[in-house]
């Protein structure tokens, strides 16, 4: 895994992504983006936000950061889904990742508290139309 050499402690990589916002798990071209992009291409409902992930994606990782604090402090007294996920740097990255998607997904639904309208692009060639 792209983590896992740099990192073989996966308390010190997940305190690594949560401690610095230009970590190569966040950002353009970061493993989270790139992650999302090909999950949300593979279902015909989450298409279209395969093609806008870096059009959300700020609004969403400052969220996530914000969070990620929070799923550490609690994976102390195991109360965290992270907690099952520590016994390897694959396996929290790949929680990580999953969280990703699933916070891009969230951002749409009605339920979640911090969720927006989805904003239709019209290009110019639309408008000629």
């Amino acid at each position: 895994m792209l983590f896992a050499k740099k990192y073989p402690n996966p308390y010190e990589f997940v305190n690594a992504i949560a401690c610095n916002p230009n970590h190569a798990f966040w950002g353009s071209g970061g493993a989270g983006r790139e992650f999302a992009r090909e999950i949300l291409s593979k279902s015909h409902s989450w298409y279209w936000l395969s093609c806008h992930v870096d059009d959300y994606a700020l609004f969403m990782e400052d969220e996530m950061r914000k969070k990620l604090s929070l799923w550490i402090w609690n994976t102390n007294f195991g109360k965290s889904t992270l907690a099952n996920h520590l016994e390897s740097t694959e396996s929290a990255a790949r929680w990580l990742m999953d969280r990703y998607v699933n916070e891009l997904k969230n951002l749409f639904d009605d339920s979640y508290e911090n969720h927006i309208k989805p904003i239709k692009f019209i290009s110019y060639e639309e408008k000629q139309c």
